[in-house]
């Protein structure tokens, strides 16, 4: 894990779902976690706690939970702690509806995007083909 590139290290931040929102999502027994998820740790210290993720640190391989924070000795301020994602849950997925609508709404614009790309190219090959006529035309007459 420690020589792999930043877009494969992200693939490898998955978490467990909990069975029911497997179910009823229908995600795979795994999936990559996200800043926004609700989780629950199932092991260590911090066993039961439940939060929101904060941040997704690829490149050391853990994630930040709200509401699990230690007290910093030198500066007392309050500082998440850094926990392995096998060590937790996913108990729902951050805002699904406004991901599924933005998805549906690039999808939408890609097509009308290759639409009137098709509707374009007839009209390019023409106009291309047009000074070749002109010029066999003219070699023609001449």
């Amino acid at each position: 894990m420690c020589g792999e590139p930043n877009h494969m290290r992200k693939k490898n931040i998955c978490v467990h779902v909990a069975k029911d929102i497997r179910k009823s999502l229908k995600l795979a027994r795994s999936v990559v976690i996200r800043k926004g998820d609700s989780v629950k740790v199932q092991r260590g210290d911090h066993k039961g706690k439940s939060g929101a993720i904060l941040e997704v640190n690829p490149k050391k391989g853990v994630v930040y939970i709200e509401g699990i924070t230690r007290t910093n000795s030198r500066t007392k301020k309050e500082v998440p702690i850094a926990i392995q994602p096998s060590n937790i849950i996913l108990v729902s997925r951050g805002d699904i509806k406004a991901i599924s609508k933005k998805a549906k709404e690039k999808k939408t614009e890609r097509k009308e995007e290759t639409k009137e790309e098709k509707k374009e190219e007839p009209k390019k090959k023409e106009e291309a083909e047009k000074p070749k006529k002109a010029e066999e035309k003219a070699k023609a007459t001449a």
